[in-house]
């Protein structure tokens, strides 16, 4: 009984469930055929729990499955919205920093302009203090001059 019932429950990978029996005894169709039939039948395990509770698992897996996509999805939306603000955000202050070196550049040239001005008037006061010197070298020769 053990050995049919081994050689007749052949389990398919892909499904789950168990081969129709099929048992071949050289001897005539006889009642303990059939009634063996029936008892392989009968012994057979009820795979309809075991079915419900993969279905079941299945459902679950799904609706997560959904429930992340839609996640995702809402977070896609999210970030490109994030990344349009920070794009308008840092054009603006692109603006901002050029318009600043702009300004730093007038200040700059107006800077240098100073300093050229400066430099001139270092040059007239220098000049101005050599004539004063030899005029004053002058004046001193003529003084012990007449002394």
């Amino acid at each position: 009984h053990r050995i049919i019932r081994l050689m007749t429950s052949i389990t398919t990978v892909k499904t789950g469930k168990k081969t129709t029996p099929s048992v071949s005894i050289s001897s005539p169709v006889t009642s303990n055929q059939q009634t063996m039939e029936g008892m392989l039948t009968a012994e057979k395990p009820n795979p309809t729990p075991n079915m419900q509770m993969m279905q079941t698992t299945l459902l679950s897996i799904q609706e997560t499955m959904i429930k992340l996509q839609e996640a995702m999805s809402k977070n896609n939306v999210e970030i490109k919205s994030e990344m349009g603000e920070m794009k308008s955000e840092l054009k603006s202050e692109m603006g901002e920093i050029k318009l600043e070196i702009h300004n730093l550049d007038d200040k700059m040239e107006s800077i240098q302009e100073a300093i050229k001005k400066n430099e001139n008037r270092i040059k007239m006061i220098e000049n101005q203090t050599e004539q004063t010197e030899k005029k004053l070298e002058a004046m001193d020769q003529k003084i012990t001059g007449y002394n």
